[in-house]
C-alpha cells in the first residue's frame, strides 16, 4: 500500500466551476446575451439550482445547466450566483494514490479508485476508435482505453451512512483525486462532491449531490 501523503491538493480551473443560484428573488432570469433587456429572457432558475460557469463577461456569468434532462446555456448576473467553493469546505485529511478522505465534524467522505481492467468490460469500437464501454458513453478519454475508474464513494453525515449507487459512478473514467473537493451547505444539509477528471479533449467535471443524507443526482459537464 502506498504511504499517505502529508498534504492534499486543491485545484480549480478559472471560471469552469459549479455555482448555486443564490438570490433574494425566488427566481433568477436567464438571458440569451449579457445584458438586461426585455427581449432576451429565455428561462428562469430557482433558488439553489445548479449551473456550470463556462465564462464571464463583465458582471455576467455564461452558464450551462440542465432542466428536465436537457442542456441549456445562457447568462445570469454574477451577483445572483455563489460558487460552490464559497460554501463550507470539508477538508481533505488523507490522500493516497488510489484513495482520498475528507473529514469535518460529523461529515466523512472516502473515495476509492481502481485500475481499469479491459477484460472485465465490453468495448465497442467504430473506425478503430473506442466509442463506448459496456454500451455506455465514455467520460474521461477520447477514443482510448481508460486507465482507471471509480471503485467506491462512501459518505457519512452524522449517523447516516451511504455508498453512492453504481449508476452514480457509471461511465466515469480517469478520476483525478487531486482535483476533487467536497463542500457542505448547512442551511439545506446538502453535500456537494466535485471532481475535475480526464485530460485534454476527454476532460470533464462531475458533481454529485447528497441532500439530508440521501443521494439525489449527478451532473456532468465537459471541461475546457
Amino acid at each position: 500500500m502506498k504511504t499517505f501523503l502529508l498534504f492534499c491538493w486543491c485545484i480549480s480551473s478559472g471560471y469552469a466551476q459549479f455555482v448555486l443560484i443564490d438570490s433574494k428573488d425566488p427566481k433568477v432570469l436567464v438571458r440569451s446575451s449579457p445584458q438586461q433587456t426585455a427581449k432576451n429572457i429565455v428561462d428562469t432558475l430557482h433558488q439553489n439550482a445548479i449551473a456550470f460557469v463556462v465564462g464571464k463577461e463583465g458582471n455576467w456569468l455564461n452558464i450551462s445547466y440542465e432542466t428536465n434532462q436537457k442542456a441549456y446555456t445562457g447568462y445570469i448576473p454574477s451577483s445572483k450566483a455563489k460558487f460552490l467553493s464559497k460554501l463550507q469546505v470539508v477538508p481533505c485529511t488523507e490522500l493516497a494514490e488510489k484513495s482520498k478522505v475528507f473529514q469535518a465534524d460529523d461529515i466523512s467522505v472516502t473515495i476509492a479508485i481502481a485500475d481499469f481492467q479491459a477484460k472485465k468490460h465490453s468495448l465497442q469500437y467504430g473506425n478503430k476508435t473506442l466509442e463506448t464501454i459496456d454500451f455506455k458513453d465514455i467520460w474521461g478519454t477520447d477514443g482510448t482505453i481508460p486507465q482507471s475508474l471509480y471503485k467506491k464513494i462512501s459518505i457519512q453525515i452524522g449517523k447516516k451512512q451511504l455508498n453512492l449507487p453504481k449508476i452514480a459512478l457509471q461511465s466515469l473514467y480517469e478520476p483525478n483525486l487531486k482535483a476533487t473537493e467536497v463542500y457542505f451547505a448547512p442551511q439545506t444539509s446538502t453535500l456537494y462532491l466535485v471532481a475535475n477528471n480526464g485530460d485534454g479533449t476527454g476532460a470533464y467535471a462531475v458533481l454529485w449531490i447528497v441532500e439530508k443524507g440521501n443521494y439525489q443526482r449527478r451532473i456532468l459537464e465537459i471541461s475546457f
